[in-house]
């Protein structure tokens, strides 16, 4: 019926704040920001393909005035295009070279 998102990589605990520099602390404090955006447009997004599901078998309804507030809402939530697709590297070599970056970036 719905679809699957896949699950994203754990984050390593942050130290204690009072053991961070001021830069790590905002750095920390922007990853747990960053991670809690994308987990709730994930949710929106699995949220928002069960919906279509509802929306979609509502279409095939007796009621015509069911079907007609189907399409309705269908109609309205054309702008979900502006969720976006996820992100991510969608090829071997764009995974590769972007673990590749990562450990570079780490090794700093």
């Amino acid at each position: 019926m719905g679809t699957t998102m896949p699950k994203q990589a754990p984050v390593p605990p942050v130290p204690a704040v009072d053991d961070l520099s001021p830069a790590e602390a905002t750095a920390a404090q922007n990853r747990e920001r960053m991670l809690v955006y994308l987990e709730a447009a994930d949710r929106m997004r699995r949220l928002a393909a069960r919906a279509l599901d509802t929306i979609e078998s509502a279409l095939e309804d007796d009621d015509p005035r069911i079907r007609l507030a189907a399409a309705a809402l269908i109609v309205k939530a054309s702008k979900l295009h502006e969720l976006g697709p996820p992100i991510g590297p969608v090829t071997v070599r764009e995974v590769e070279r972007d673990r590749a970056l990562a450990r570079l970036l780490d090794s700093m």
